[in-house]
């Protein structure tokens, strides 16, 4: 008495030891990752060659050169970009003027300067045409020039006081200017200088 096994269909066959390859290559991934603490780093390291690879392909295919892949980007990404970059953009101490400090600074100012769209419009109808200013907004001027000034004489840091440094200075700014004297004119007035502490000046 035979029992009669009828085989699966090979492509039944062939799903399987798919299926099963995949699950060991889920498996030995997950054996990696648990190992392995740089797994996840490498996975994504891998994943971002792999993208990049595809769009140097496809950049190929267009008949661009490889750093025209900014091209490629769509305005909406690119904007989504930019303000993440300024969200994180904070300004230390050594990057106090960057573009986007500056920026910033520029926005504050003109946040207290009155806008008049008559004036603006009228300018651009008659660019030749010398507008006359109001008093109030000229004042509004001078006294956020005022501020600023004010602002800058707070804003400095520490500098370094070298002991064998020459005194010839009467305060702070007076060493600043003199030191930049020394930068442009040092070389071409060292003799007169000399003359002047020996006391032979003419």
């Amino acid at each position: 008495f035979f029992l009669m096994i009828r085989r699966p269909p090979r492509s039944t066959q062939s799903r399987s030891s798919a299926a099963s390859d995949v699950y060991k290559r889920q498996v030995l991934d997950e054996e990696k990752r648990s190992n392995d603490p740089s797994y996840d780093r490498a996975l994504k390291a891998q994943n971002w060659r792999e993208k990049q690879e595809k769009l140097k392909d496809d950049l190929k295919v267009r008949g661009l050169d490889d750093d025209k892949l900014y091209l490629t980007d769509s305005a909406l990404r690119m904007e989504g970009q930019l303000s993440k970059r300024q969200n994180t953009n904070e300004t230390f101490g050594w990057d106090v003027f960057n573009q986007d400090a500056l920026f910033k600074a520029y926005n504050k100012r003109c946040e207290n300067l009155t806008f008049s769209k008559e004036l603006y419009e009228e300018q651009i109808k008659n660019p030749d045409v010398k507008l006359r200013e109001s008093e109030d907004r000229i004042q509004n001027l001078v006294e956020d020039l005022e501020k600023a000034k004010e602002k800058r004489k707070k804003f400095s840091r520490r500098r370094t006081h070298y002991g064998e440094e020459e005194v010839n200075f009467i305060n702070e700014r007076n060493r600043v200017f003199n030191k930049k004297l020394d930068r442009h004119y040092g070389n071409y007035a060292s003799e007169i200088k000399q003359n002047l502490e020996r006391g032979s000046a003419l």
